[in-house]
């Protein structure tokens, strides 16, 4: 257990890497085990651009421009794609640890670095991808070899979509090389 590293008390709270945490002693071990599921996000050239706040039930996630690479993402697109890594890393650790989290994306708080609040309520069952998917966190290596120019399985392609769908998003699969040159052009 990496646990006891990652925290020290501040006054009546706790933080976990500069994560203020108010909660109570016999929920110390769960919190700090949450959190740091979502500090093991991979982000940027792991530069870990986000906060986490906690107050009462409610976790916010906030961008840390502080940690925003400048140069390499002037305007903090691969920033906020880190954050939503550390945000799906606490809505599995969450649930894995019997909260539900309801997520909402870019609440209008008046504060343009607030990227999601995330409410966790308890409830008795566990979802049984949760626990495929908390285990999996802790596997997670960065990777900066090349990679193999081959087609993904239909089976990898088809849990994609359907992963991206759960999240409420439409996962579209490019192959055709015209299209996958004008998305090169996008982004350069």
């Amino acid at each position: 257990h990496l646990w006891p590293e990652f925290f020290e008390h501040r006054n009546n709270r706790v933080a976990i890497d500069d994560v203020e945490i108010g909660i109570s002693c016999a929920d110390l071990h769960r919190q700090v085990h949450r959190e740091t599921g979502a500090v093991a996000a991979p982000s940027i050239h792991n530069t870990q651009p986000w906060r986490f706040e906690v107050d009462g039930a409610d976790v916010w996630l906030r961008a840390d421009t502080g940690r925003q690479l400048v140069h390499v993402d002037p305007e903090g697109r691969s920033m906020l794609v880190s954050c939503g890594a550390a945000l799906l890393n606490l809505q599995v650790a969450a649930e894995h640890f019997g909260y539900e989290p309801t997520t909402q994306l870019l609440p209008d708080t008046g504060d343009p670095l607030v990227v999601a609040r995330v409410a966790l309520s308890g409830r008795d069952a566990r979802s049984g991808m949760a626990g495929a998917l908390y285990d999996a966190i802790a596997l997670r290596h960065t990777h900066r070899g090349p990679f193999e120019d081959r087609p993904l399985p239909q089976s990898v392609q088809s849990a994609l979509i359907d992963a991206a769908a759960a999240e409420g998003a439409e996962l579209r699969l490019v192959t055709d090389p015209h299209e996958l040159g004008r998305i090169v052009q996008l982004i350069h």
